[in-house]
């Protein structure tokens, strides 16, 4: 995958999911900004 040997991209990569996990609760209004998430 693009991300195999990368485990900083990798990271930033994982941060991006769980912001749309968060999102609703705007528990992580950054990661809900990359995601373009609607609050």
């Amino acid at each position: 995958g693009k991300y195999l040997g990368q485990p900083r991209a990798f990271a930033d990569w994982l941060r991006q999911l769980d912001g749309v996990a968060v999102c609703d609760s705007n528990v992580s209004a950054p990661a809900c900004g990359l995601n373009g998430c609607d609050e």
